[in-house]
């Protein structure tokens, strides 16, 4: 049976439901010619007309007349699947005209919050790996290996290389590269912290430059493109929107013109390296010392910045308990980021998610064997949607010390070392034995 598209929802629905609402507009034609059409004639019809749009009724729970009965309004419920497996939830108010015997469907307006799409199949396999202080965990980075780890996430701080202007040591990131490069893995660096002589006013560890030293942070940037030219890319800041990253009050427009100023001296140094905006830290909502990263991005967009960059970065961490859906939050957090890159003309632009994760501490805990299911989980959905090409998981080891109780479990080892349930669960669905 050749299958017909949807013409409310670009989707493909079977060719037999346009006979069954040609059928059922037919019987209550007939119907309607001698006497008022029943609540179920009403009901039938409209229910295979929606079925039609890619719309699945569950109820329709009233059809009254108006004008005089020439027409008839009926209210309906639907909950299902839009075309790539998004949920909705949406009631209407549908109109039938007696004389033309014709529906004048209305819209399904989504109670839920938008996801995006999903494949019919996984795509390939992206580059993936662990964001982690990796300085400190040089003799984890085998390891990092034997799990199907390509890419390792980790800060390239500025203050370390030139802690004072013109002068600089690239030694411990010189070893770092060397090490990870030997075992067939591909950093992803985070330019990060600015020197004290870069920093307006009060000097703050992490802190950003100010906009007067914005070209002397390209300039490192750009050394740094150049000196590491097989590096996956260069992520230009860590969670800018979020006061604790940033060192002060977020600043999207700052960020938006420090990324202008970035991104073309990496480019010109480096034509082949990428260059990825900051993942965001996943605010929803703007607070005391966040910006709602939606609202980052849209004004950050504003300043041009973003548009110079060869990928956006995301932290679409999944925010809910493991007995709700915290695949489809994912989901949500990302359609949240495409929304905007189509505002803005970028809707076919990458995104990297240079962070996300499940932790096995604070209030959201999920259980060991609850990680690794969940963790796999994510990672098989990421290969089922599109132009995701980069997967990163915050962090590779438990830091048990931490006063930021989700940092205490967040890792696939634990603090002394050992591999949790997450470990080989995900060497599972990266093809590799463990």
């Amino acid at each position: 049976m050749q299958p017909t598209r949807s013409r409310f929802l670009g989707g493909v629905v079977p060719a037999a439901l346009a006979l069954l609402a040609a059928t059922a507009i037919a019987l209550l034609g007939a119907a309607s010619s001698a006497a008022k059409p029943s609540d179920a004639e009403l009901a039938q019809s409209l229910t295979a007309e929606l079925a039609e749009q890619g719309i699945e009724v569950d109820n329709v729970s009233s059809c009254r007349p108006a004008n005089g009965g020439k027409v008839y309004i009926c209210k309906w419920r639907a909950e299902g699947f839009f075309s790539g497996e998004v949920p909705y939830l949406c009631a209407g108010r549908s109109k039938y005209n007696v004389k033309k015997q014709r529906w004048n469907l209305g819209g399904c307006h989504n109670r839920l919050e938008p996801q995006v799409p999903l494949l019919p199949a996984a795509g390939p396999h992206p580059a993936f790996g662990f964001n982690e202080d990796w300085h400190q965990n040089t003799g984890k980075v085998d390891e990092l290996a034997a799990i199907g780890a390509n890419v390792a996430r980790t800060g390239l701080f500025w203050d370390a290389v030139e802690r004072n202007p013109g002068s600089f040591d690239w030694g411990t990131f010189d070893s770092l590269y060397s090490q990870m490069l030997s075992q067939g893995i591909q950093p992803l660096w985070v330019l990060y912290s600015a020197p004290c002589w870069a920093q307006a006013k009060k000097c703050k560890q992490g802190g950003h430059p100010s906009a007067e030293h914005f070209d002397e942070f390209a300039a490192f940037a750009a050394q740094a493109a150049q000196r590491y030219p097989e590096a996956l890319g260069l992520e230009v800041w860590n969670e800018p929107n979020y006061d604790t990253f940033w060192g002060g009050d977020a600043d999207p427009q700052s960020y938006g013109q420090m990324v202008a100023a970035v991104a073309p001296a990496i480019h010109s140094a480096n034509p082949e390296m990428s260059v990825v905006t900051a993942g965001l830290s996943p605010h929803i909502n703007s607070e005391k010392d966040a910006m709602a990263y939606k609202k980052f991005l849209r004004r950050a967009y504003a300043t041009g910045g973003p548009q110079l960059a060869d990928a956006i970065g995301a932290h679409p961490y999944p925010n809910r308990l493991p007995n709700q859906d915290y695949l489809g939050n994912v989901r949500t957090n990302l359609f949240r980021y495409e929304s905007v890159m189509g505002q803005n003309g970028d809707a076919d632009k990458p995104i990297w998610v240079t962070e996300t994760g499940i932790s096995t501490a604070g209030k959201e805990a999920f259980s060991p064997e609850q990680q690794a299911d969940g963790l796999a989980r994510m990672y098989s959905q990421f290969r089922r949607i599109e132009n995701v090409p980069v997967v990163i998981f915050h962090r590779f080891v438990d830091q048990p010390g931490s006063p930021r109780e989700g940092e205490r479990g967040y890792g696939v080892l634990s603090g002394d070392g050992g591999r949790k349930p997450a470990y080989c669960a995900l060497a599972a669905v990266r093809e590799v034995s463990c």
